[in-house]
């Protein structure tokens, strides 16, 4: 197991060496920069001074070696628009991110599997067909209209939760900060509830159908029994390889719900950079994103020795 890791762990460098170099090279090919955006009345002569004292004149081999050369010591250089160290920006960002991906993981997962094992278990019927028909809608429906949908319903008409924020200026009680919350971690969750229920579904009838299943039912074992014992054990394993997908993708994919919804999190700060041209801050959001993702997909492979000792990593 440990080799394992560690083979794992030097091959996850050398992907973020490769992330690097694609990202950074995309950035440079980009048409325009932050110059013109950081004042309209700049003149030729002023952006090429500017960009001399960033040593975006230097050749681009250049500029990489220094921007790795800093970056393996945590330093990910200062934001052009903000004139701070990137890594403070994300530092500060990170725990409104990492509040509503983890509350959006929950609800996917607490309502998801769940919906998923009722299908499964009573297929064909109409609590089936209900289920699965919620599941469509939920894949199908944008979340950025969904988002719309709730602030115009639940805040304009009812008035029941805040549109935008993380919290109300000069409160930030508990349950402030949970009513900021329950709007975006609706629409973020949508998409994985959705998911996370036709994984499960699909992955318990398969193991339903099993012949081990059948032998237990022919020993008088109720339904319960068989499917808390028996099935959910070997149906999870794919729903686990589902969930360390969907981590990466929620704290990648609050974009859209973070910019909605005014959260002061990493997907309204990369949006604001892409916007800006503030090539510091997608540096470093896309490195830590892209670690974020290694380091998901490795707990994945590791939690499926646990569910099944049967599957030996680095064999």
């Amino acid at each position: 197991m440990g080799a394992y890791i560690l083979r794992r762990l030097f091959h996850s460098v050398i992907v973020l060496f490769i992330i690097s170099i694609v990202t950074f090279a995309l950035i440079k090919a980009a048409p325009g920069g932050p110059g013109l955006l950081m004042d309209p009345t700049l003149t030729p002569q002023d952006r090429e001074k500017m960009a001399e004292g960033l040593g975006l004149n230097d050749p681009v081999p250049v500029q990489y070696i220094k921007w790795v050369s800093n970056a393996v010591q945590g330093d990910f250089g200062r934001s052009i628009m903000q004139k701070r160290p990137v890594m403070d920006l994300i530092t500060e960002r990170i725990p409104a991110t990492i509040e509503l991906a983890g509350a959006g993981l929950a609800l996917a997962v607490v309502t998801g599997i769940p919906l998923g094992l009722i299908a499964a278990r009573r297929a064909n019927s109409i609590w089936d067909r209900l289920i699965v028909l919620l599941g469509t809608l939920g894949i199908a429906i944008p979340g950025f209209w969904f988002a719309i949908l709730l602030i115009i319903l639940f805040s304009v008409q009812l008035g029941w939760l805040p549109s935008a924020g993380r919290m109300t200026i000069g409160d930030g009680s508990a349950i402030d900060r949970i009513q900021h919350l329950i709007l975006p971690t609706l629409v973020i969750a949508l998409y994985s509830l959705a998911q996370l229920t036709y994984f499960t579904r699909s992955s318990m009838l398969e193991v339903l159908r099993a012949d081990y299943i059948r032998t237990a039912r022919t020993k008088g074992l109720t339904e319960r029994v068989i499917l808390v014992r028996h099935a959910l054990r070997n149906g999870l394993i794919p729903v686990v390889t589902m969930l360390g997908l969907m981590i990466p993708r929620l704290v990648g994919g609050a974009v859209i719900t973070e910019t909605v919804f005014g959260w002061p999190g990493m997907g309204r700060l990369a949006a604001d950079a892409a916007f800006q041209r503030d090539y510091p801050v997608i540096m470093g959001i896309t490195i830590v994103i892209s670690a974020i993702v290694i380091v998901s997909n490795l707990l994945t492979d590791l939690a499926y020795s646990l569910i099944d000792p049967r599957i030996q990593l680095g064999r």
